[in-house]
């Protein structure tokens, strides 16, 4: 894994794209209604959902996974993607691509 700048989970969603995040929430049993509030800053996530989240990216987006402390921090509001499904980062891509032995 190379040296990253730290995420918060709109950095992260925006970096592994909404269906991993998908994966992510239903599997620690949240909802994405849940996940896009704190998307968008509009709560905070605690430090169970915040840790569950991490320890399952880890599983599902090898080498992505959000901060533990910039999740606690919470998300500067933003309005302004509400709606939007994101995908994949073309990081992202290349990184799962690489892991896998494929070229991108």
């Amino acid at each position: 894994m190379t040296d990253k700048k730290p995420l918060n989970l709109r950095e992260y969603w925006d970096t592994v794209g909404t269906e991993n995040v998908k994966q992510i929430v239903f599997a620690i049993g949240s909802s994405m209604a849940y996940a896009r509030l704190i998307k968008y800053g509009l709560k905070k996530p605690g430090p169970d959902f915040s840790l569950r989240f991490i320890e399952t990216a880890r599983e599902i987006t090898p080498g992505f996974a959000p901060d533990l402390e910039l999740m606690l921090r919470g998300v500067p509001r933003n309005a302004n993607s509400r709606g939007k499904t994101i995908p994949p980062s073309p990081e992202f891509l290349a990184a799962q691509a690489a892991r896998q032995g494929i070229r991108a």
